[in-house]
């Protein structure tokens, strides 16, 4: 994927969602896949679901953040 600029936005999004969906993180991003809520009493269920969630929340991000330019 091209990084982002100030001068592609409308490109790079389109490669961008492309990339995201590739990788299996774009429902993350598009809140399709909402974080789980813990309970008062967290079950450990519950506890791994948050964990995993942010950990696949993290990936998305990371993907989106090393697609943009550092001079911008």
């Amino acid at each position: 994927m091209d990084t982002l600029t100030k001068k592609n936005f409308d490109t790079w999004k389109i490669h961008a969602q492309a990339v995201l969906i590739e990788a299996d993180f774009w429902s993350y991003v598009s809140g399709e896949i909402p974080k789980p809520t813990l309970s008062e009493k967290p079950t450990e269920t519950e506890a791994i679901a948050v964990k995993e969630w942010t950990r696949q929340d993290l990936k998305a991000k990371s993907e989106i953040l090393l697609s943009i330019s550092a001079s911008e």
